[in-house]
């Protein structure tokens, strides 16, 4: 099965973004799922948020 990892920072900190990123794939991983696609959004902006479902279906 596939799945896209989505993550968020409120105050955008890259080893806290990396850090999220790499416990999505373990946890997808852990469940049977091949993360394809990562979307990370920072600073209250949540577009990548709506461009999820284009990027589960595109």
């Amino acid at each position: 099965m596939k799945a896209v990892a989505y993550t968020y920072d409120a105050e955008p900190w890259f080893p806290l973004a990396q850090a999220q990123k790499a416990k999505c794939e373990r946890m997808a991983r852990s469940a049977g799922y091949e993360v394809v696609a990562q979307v990370h959004d920072e600073s209250g902006n949540r577009e990548g948020l709506q461009r999820l479902p284009e990027t589960t279906h595109g």
